[in-house]
């Protein structure tokens, strides 16, 4: 009756030593580069890994290959193998998966490496696999930069004829310039009215070209007015199938039409505008009609506003008793 519990403790420790001599070393994965949640600009992706094979004191084992894993087209596939020529038992290996992927549409999904090992004696038969923790990566394309040259926003021509646009678009780094379009509202909706397209293209170069607008003669009564841009289109190393993206220019607005004449130095009060050459304009609206417009805090010269017994002191408007505005403005 007393040897029961001594039978029962020797086949415990017969059973844990079982155990910890049959444990399964397994392989390690890891997923060196990109970060998790990288963003790449252009669908060309650089994808690294490490196996490292398990070592349990005896038993030495080589890493036989990396798969690379990913949900990019919808559903968890392999999209690619590289294989271990001649392993080196218990070494750690480098997978370069560089444009395995590549060429892929703007998107996100998340991506692993799956190691393979096998046991030194076992004639190369895989042993075990061991997946790495997934990464996630965001593809959103670099945009070209666009600008507008000239005209000027809120230039005036008479008739619309031969208005002179410039456009220049810069391309980003590793990308080529395609095409420049030159948008309007010509035909009441939006959409490209001119298109400039580069044969002979060179990556990272910029190129400008100036449109000539010809916005129709069949314009009468007040003035009317143009909306255009410029947009741009780039590709990725001037590649076949290689990703395209494109960027508009901030919009512009062309005047078009008779502009009403006005009498020089008149002020709009209304609309904040003085009349300078012929045209009504804001820039310097307040020097010049500060006299008649309180809201004006500037000044030049020696003006007074005798409606607001008001004088122009150190380029300002300044207030105070009857007698200093007659100091000031009694002349």
């Amino acid at each position: 009756m007393t040897r029961k519990p001594v039978i029962r403790s020797i086949f415990v420790l017969i059973l844990v030593f079982t155990l910890l001599s049959t444990l399964v070393y397994a392989v390690t994965t890891t997923l060196q580069s990109p970060v998790a949640d990288f963003v790449d600009d252009d669908g060309f992706l650089d994808l690294r890994a490490s196996c490292e094979a398990s070592y349990d004191g005896t038993t030495s084992y080589n890493i036989t290959k990396a798969d690379l894993y990913s949900n990019e087209e919808g559903s968890w596939i392999s999209g690619g193998t590289l294989q271990v020529e001649n392993p080196i038992a218990n070494a750690t290996y480098y997978f370069n998966f560089t444009n395995t992927l590549s060429q892929v549409s703007e998107s996100e999904f998340v991506w692993s490496v799956q190691c393979h090992e096998a046991n030194s004696s076992n004639d190369g038969l895989d042993v075990n696999q061991e997946f790495a923790g997934n990464k996630t990566i965001k593809v959103e394309y670099a945009k070209p930069t666009v600008a507008i040259i000239s005209p000027a926003d809120g230039s005036h021509d008479l008739d619309g004829q031969d208005v002179l646009i410039s456009c220049l678009a810069t391309p980003s780094s590793g990308w080529n310039i395609t095409q420049i379009n030159l948008m309007t509202n010509m035909s009441s909706d939006w959409k490209s009215n001119q298109t400039f397209t580069i044969l002979n293209r060179i990556v990272d170069t910029q190129f400008a070209n100036v449109f000539n607008l010809n916005a129709g003669t069949n314009r009468s009564g007040d003035a009317t007015n143009i909306v255009f841009g410029c947009s741009a289109i780039q590709i990725k190393n001037d590649l076949e199938g290689a990703p395209i993206s494109e960027s508009s220019s901030l919009n512009r607005t062309l005047n078009l039409g008779n502009l009403q004449q006005c009498v020089q130095g008149t002020c709009d009060i209304g609309t904040k505008q003085w009349c300078d050459n012929g045209v009504f304009v804001s820039d310097g609206y307040c020097d010049n009609c500060g006299g008649l417009d309180f809201t004006c805090t500037s000044c030049v010269g020696n003006s007074c506003d005798v409606t607001n017994q008001r004088w122009c002191e150190d380029n300002l408007w300044k207030g105070g008793t009857y007698s200093q505005y007659c100091s000031h403005c009694g002349y």
